[in-house]
């Protein structure tokens, strides 16, 4: 007898350990599967947002690159050569205030994230003129003595390769700032200064006060200066 009724008590208790949950199990369950569902959606929109900006960054990663490319071959174009980061010097054939392509100037681009400084001298106005004169040299390959010359006059060449085209008066010293992506024309050839057809180069001093050979000397490539490129003067000139 006591064995017949010890079994259906055993399967009672066995019941009750895997008994329904109670309303308050369930309430508690929801909310936490709201808050896991809840981070889940916050770490789609996290998703969604870094996708985004991915494709922000590489639509203007190309179009800087597009945009590089363009100018670089527009440049190529017309100067025959390519630029790099850094200091660039172009020599761009121009006016000058008694005539039409007749003047190479010597442009530079300053191609960096840094600023650089060149020398000059402020002129003081009037008959001398206005503005911020630069030194430079025009410098010419003498292949017997192997060495650069430099012109002082029209077509009047002395064996030294700075000092030729020296301003040596006096002169309120200043400095200018090219700014990155900044551009300024630093020197020049007029057409009649050298008329022997011989490839010459223009050498931009940075500083006035120190001597040549300590100083950062800018250095255009040759170029041939041609008389026949130069048009006649307008009629206002």
């Amino acid at each position: 007898m006591y064995r017949f009724h010890a079994r259906p008590v055993e399967r009672i208790n066995n019941l009750g350990a895997y008994s329904i949950p109670s309303e308050a199990s369930l309430l508690i369950q929801s909310v936490f599967d709201n808050r896991v569902c809840s981070n889940e959606l916050g770490g789609c929109r996290i998703s969604l947002m870094k996708r985004i900006a991915l494709i922000a960054a590489l639509v203007f990663s190309v179009s800087i690159v597009l945009a590089a490319s363009v100018l670089e071959g527009c440049h190529y174009y017309r100067m025959h050569h390519f630029v790099k980061y850094g200091l660039h010097i172009d020599v761009v054939l121009g006016n000058s205030d008694i005539g039409r392509k007749d003047t190479y100037y010597a442009r530079i681009w300053n191609l960096s994230v840094h600023s650089i400084y060149v020398e000059g001298c402020r002129l003081p106005g009037g008959y001398a003129g206005e503005g911020v004169l630069y030194r430079w040299d025009v410098q010419r390959w003498n292949v017997s003595a192997q060495r650069w010359d430099s012109l002082r006059g029209a077509d009047n060449w002395v064996p030294t390769p700075f000092g030729g085209y020296a301003n040596d008066d006096k002169c309120l010293p200043e400095m200018t700032r090219i700014r990155p992506l900044g551009t300024r024309v630093l020197g020049w050839v007029y057409k009649d200064w050298v008329t022997t057809g011989e490839p010459v180069r223009m050498a931009i001093h940075t500083s006035l006060s120190r001597p040549a050979t300590q100083q950062t000397i800018l250095f255009t490539s040759t170029f041939v200066i041609d008389k026949n490129q130069a048009l006649p003067p307008l009629e206002d000139y």
